[in-house]
């Protein structure tokens, strides 16, 4: 939802309050109504300037590609989720779902995931729950694996002799 939208749903919120209570009460709800729409992510990974974050009210499905160093999921997700900068983590919060692809450099999971992960270092978290595959070059989980194909692989490039020397 934009900005306005969730402008709209506030003022309407408002008006069919004035409606049902007296108006103390009524202003009681409507500026915790405003704190849960503006609030600021959960604890655990808080997205700072230049970051994304999906909310945990938030539904989303398609194709995401994110272009940023770091990347907060709370929500529930179905599609594919690609970073394209080198070195960009994914955060998926506890309490969080996702069904389809992750690619990513660095990916730390603590909600409940189902598809298939390309990431070259994985953290699973003792919260989340995972089924699929993983494609990896380095991996630690504490949490559950149901039904999950491992695939290890080496995302450096072998060097091939040393830097701006020429063979003749």
């Amino acid at each position: 939802m934009g900005r306005v939208a969730l402008r709209i749903v506030a003022a309407c919120a408002w008006v069919s309050g004035l409606f049902k209570s007296k108006k103390t009460r009524f202003l009681k709800r409507d500026v915790s109504s405003i704190k849960s729409i503006f609030a600021p992510p959960p604890a655990r990974h808080i997205s700072g300037e230049g970051e994304s974050y999906l909310a945990d009210d938030c539904d989303f499905k398609g194709t995401v590609i994110h272009r940023g160093t770091r990347l907060v999921i709370s929500g529930s997700c179905a599609g594919e989720l690609r970073q394209t900068r080198r070195g960009a983590s994914l955060f998926v919060n506890d309490g969080a779902h996702i069904n389809g692809v992750l690619v990513t450099t660095n990916l730390e999971m603590d909600g409940q995931f189902a598809g298939s992960i390309d990431a070259q270092a994985v953290v699973i978290g003792s919260s989340a729950t995972v089924q699929g595959e993983i494609v990896y070059e380095s991996l630690s989980f504490s949490g559950q694996l149901k039904g999950v194909l491992f695939k290890h692989k080496e995302y450096r490039r072998p060097s091939s002799g040393a830097k701006g020397v020429s063979r003749i």
